[in-house]
Order: C-alpha cells, then sequence, then structure tokens
C-alpha cells in the first residue's frame, strides 16, 4: 500500500473517532446533573424562632405620685444607684397648691360639722322624743282596747234587740271611745314627727361628719403626692430614663438598662409626668433575660424549663445556650401588626459583656426525636396526594419512591418509611426528573 492511502485511512479513522465521541458527548450532555443527600439517622430537634430583645432579670419601675412636671433630674441615662437615691424631683408648687386647696376644703369641712353639732339635738332630746313616742303608742294600744270593748258591747245590746234606753249609752260610750283613739293617734303621729325632726337633724350631722372625714383623706393624698415630688431608687441598680434605651454593664458582662414607661420621649427638666407612666426604671445589676416575642401560632408548644439557643447581631456566630424560665399569658402587639407572647430566656455567666436592648433570635426546643431518619426537605415533592423522593441507586439510576414523614424543620425532614439510612436522595430540579432515568451526579 502507497503512503499516501496510508495516511488516508489514518485520517478516515480519525474523524470517525471523532465523530463518535461528538455523539457520546452530546448524549451525555442530554443527561440531567443532580445533587444528591445522603439519608442520615440522627436526633431531630423541633424549634421555634423567635426574634427579641436583652432585658434586665429584675427591675422596679419609679412612677411619680401625681401629674406633674419635672423640675430637675439628679442622675444620668445609665447611671448605678443606691435604694433611696434620689433620681429627679417634681416642680413642687402645683402640689403646694393642691395641698392648701385640701386643708382649705378640710377646714370648711370642720366648721360645717360643728354648726351641724350645734343646731342638732342632745342626747337628752333624743331621749326624750323616743320617750313620747314609745308613751303614745302604748296611749293608742290603750284607746284602741277601750274603743274595741265600748264597740263590742254596743253590738251585743244590738244583737238581742235591747230597749233604745239601754242602747244610746253604749253607743255614746262607743263614739268616745272612737273619739279618744284618733286623738291618741294624733299624738302618736306628733311624736314621730318630733322624734323624725330629731332624727334629721342628726343626718345632717353625720353628713357633716363624712365630709370631714373625706377631706381629711383628700388632705392626706396631696401632702403624700406632695411628699412624692422627690422620686428615689427603690432598689439598687442601673437606672434607665424611659425612651433613653440606656445600657450599662455589670461585673461578669451581665448588664442592665432598658426602655422603660410608656409614649413620650426622654424625661427632661420641664417634661410631663402622670402617675400611669414610669419616667424611670432601675435594673438590678446581675443575670440577664431574652424577652422573645413567640408568635401565637407556635406559643401553645413553648413551657417553662426547655432549653433553647439565643444568637445576637451583636455576637455573630456566637451562641449561648438557655432555658425557657417564664412564658408570660399577656399578648402583645408585633411591629408588624401580629400578636406574640413573651417568652423570657435566662442568660447567666455568659462571658461575655452583654447589654440590655442588644437584638436577637432565639431557638426554643419543643420537640425532639432520638435516631429519626431523615433527608433534606429539599429532597421531598408531593404528588397525586403523597410525599416521594428520587433514591439514586449505584448506576446513577433514579427511583421515584413514596416515603411516609414525620416531624419537620425548616432544614430536615423525618422519614417513617420509604428509605433506609445510607441511600443517597435527588437534590433540586425534581420536576426534571422521571423514575427510571438515569443521571450524573456532582
Amino acid at each position: 500500500m502507497s503512503r499516501g492511502k496510508i495516511i488516508a485511512a489514518v485520517v478516515a479513522l480519525l474523524v470517525v473517532g471523532l465523530v463518535v465521541l461528538a455523539v457520546a458527548l452530546s448524549a451525555q450532555s442530554r443527561v440531567p446533573q443532580v445533587s444528591t443527600a445522603e439519608v442520615q439517622k440522627e436526633n431531630l430537634t423541633q424549634t421555634v424562632t423567635a426574634s427579641g430583645q436583652l432585658e434586665g432579670d429584675v427591675k422596679a419601675d419609679v412612677f411619680p405620685g401625681s401629674q406633674g412636671t419635672i423640675k430637675s433630674i439628679a442622675v444620668s441615662d445609665g447611671q448605678q444607684v443606691k435604694v433611696g437615691q434620689i433620681l429627679a424631683t417634681l416642680d413642687p408648687e402645683p402640689l403646694d397648691v393642691a395641698v392648701a386647696q385640701a386643708l382649705s376644703g378640710f377646714k370648711q369641712a370642720q366648721s360645717a360639722l360643728v354648726q351641724a353639732r350645734r343646731s342638732g339635738p342632745s342626747s337628752a332630746q333624743r331621749a326624750s322624743a323616743n320617750a313620747a313616742v314609745s308613751a303614745a303608742a302604748a296611749s293608742v294600744d290603750a284607746a284602741a282596747a277601750a274603743y274595741d270593748a265600748a264597740a263590742a258591747q254596743f253590738d251585743f245590746l244590738v244583737s238581742i234587740h235591747a230597749p233604745e234606753t239601754s242602747t244610746t249609752p253604749a253607743a255614746i260610750a262607743k263614739k268616745q271611745a272612737f273619739a279618744a283613739l284618733q286623738q291618741a293617734r294624733s299624738g302618736l303621729a306628733q311624736a314621730k314627727a318630733g322624734r323624725d325632726a330629731l332624727k334629721s337633724q342628726s343626718a345632717a350631722i353625720a353628713a357633716a361628719q363624712s365630709g370631714v372625714d373625706a377631706a381629711a383623706e383628700a388632705l392626706e393624698l396631696a401632702k403624700q403626692n406632695r411628699r412624692k415630688a422627690t422620686l428615689t431608687a427603690p432598689i439598687d441598680g442601673v437606672v434607665v430614663f424611659a425612651g433613653g434605651g440606656g445600657s450599662a454593664s455589670a461585673a461578669g458582662g451581665a448588664a442592665a438598662a432598658a426602655l422603660a414607661g410608656a409614649g413620650g420621649g426622654k424625661p427632661a427638666p420641664g417634661s410631663a409626668v402622670t402617675p400611669g407612666s414610669a419616667p424611670f426604671t432601675v435594673f438590678q445589676l446581675g443575670a440577664l433575660n431574652f424577652d422573645a416575642q413567640v408568635d401565637e401560632a407556635d406559643i401553645s408548644n413553648v413551657a417553662v424549663g426547655m432549653k433553647g439557643s439565643v444568637t445576637l447581631d451583636a455576637f455573630p456566630g456566637v451562641t449561648f445556650d438557655t432555658t425557657v424560665v417564664q412564658v408570660k399569658t399577656q399578648a402583645i402587639q408585633t411591629s408588624t401588626g401580629g400578636t406574640a407572647f413573651p417568652v423570657l430566656l435566662s442568660l447567666k455567666n455568659t462571658g461575655k459583656r452583654l447589654l440590655v436592648g442588644m437584638g436577637g433570635n432565639a431557638d426554643i426546643e419543643v420537640s425532639g426525636i432520638e435516631g429519626a431518619v431523615t433527608v433534606p426537605v429539599e429532597a421531598i415533592f408531593d404528588e397525586a396526594g403523597g410525599s416521594y423522593v428520587y433514591v439514586i441507586d449505584a448506576k446513577n439510576v433514579v427511583h421515584r419512591t413514596k416515603v411516609k414523614t414525620g416531624v419537620m424543620t425548616d432544614t430536615r425532614a423525618q422519614i417513617r418509611s420509604g428509605v433506609e439510612p445510607g441511600q443517597r436522595v435527588a437534590l433540586g430540579g425534581l420536576s426534571n426528573l422521571k423514575d427510571g432515568m438515569t443521571v450524573r451526579v456532582k
């Protein structure tokens, strides 16, 4: 064979090989490529996640005794204070006016009581009036008995048809007895009227005494409000201004400071205060709580003693182990308009300089399953009323497999039946797969 023919034969073989390779690569490119995950056996924990912020474990709100205006503030936001230390004073002028008005009202009530007593009956007069009523009542009883006797005598004579000489005197006696009865009744009515008049005067005295008592209470309240013009710390700790959001740290990294009171801005000289709103709160130094706002749909699953973890925005990547110490029963409205319940998780000896008001998230373990068979949640798809996964065998062939799911978390799903640990399942692009299809594994 000539050299030229040999070269041509080699070239032809190369072309055929390239064509075969191209066809093979083209066919391979049409095979779906999927990611996989291994079916695992692990302890699966179901959690409830809620956002919130740190707050002091022990706190005491400082309320003014009455409506007023702050005259001066003796502390700074976040300052450590001792019990009894003066925090602020209110403008005393309106409180002094209130005391003066209450004192004037008390004196007027006392004068009215003195006048009522002067006009009122003595004990001897009241006793005499009661005796007169008793005597008049006895007279009525005697006159009534005499009348009944006279009437009975007259009726008897009439019934036996006695002569007129006998019935006439009896009729006269009956009339006289009736007149005496009427007179006795009139005397009783007069005696009662006299006694009632004395009672009315006594009632006026009682009313005047009630007025004195009420005026005395009002005076004492005004004096108390005046004394409360000085706001003091009820406990040792850190004072925080309402609306201020100040902070402080304690030994060991604990901190105590938080927003207190309702509405309004940070208290300052000249700002108004009311008894229903605390301008200051004192937090006791020590442990902190994470106040998690748990959605109303999840709160029934949360209980005191459950384990949890807290992550704070101020410490990325750091997780604080904790426990639920309180589940509050009073709902609150979240910033998005939803309904939530505060759940407190204790944080102690964290080794970090935590500050009250730091925000973050809490994960509360509401249930756990040991040795659960699990797959990633993205491996499951629903079809015809059932749940399925694509199991990939050793030859990279997918098998549509029906499974029964159990507890679901954000990332893992419990599989009660259908697959076994160690098997591989497809992830993503499940709508492009078909039972028996060969795939390329990433």
